[in-house]
């Protein structure tokens, strides 16, 4: 069982790093490290994050989307 985090929605959703970025309307800099530490995210992030990826609020904070390897 693999736990999906930003990373891999996001890829999963064909969006780029610098597209969220520009609809974040932060620093690359910064997105870099909510992707690499998302438990670091605050709650107002995680919202915007999700809006972005068009991804219900519990698969990003609690993770609970997975996927089951065969």
């Amino acid at each position: 069982m693999e736990s999906l985090g930003v990373k891999e929605i996001r890829r999963m959703r064909g969006i780029s790093q610098e597209a969220m970025v520009e609809a974040l309307g932060i620093h690359a800099q910064t997105y870099r490290k909510l992707e690499s530490s998302p438990d670091k995210m605050a709650i107002k992030q995680v919202k915007q994050v999700c809006d972005v990826l068009n991804t219900p609020f519990d698969v990003l904070y609690f993770r609970e989307l997975t996927v089951y390897n065969k």
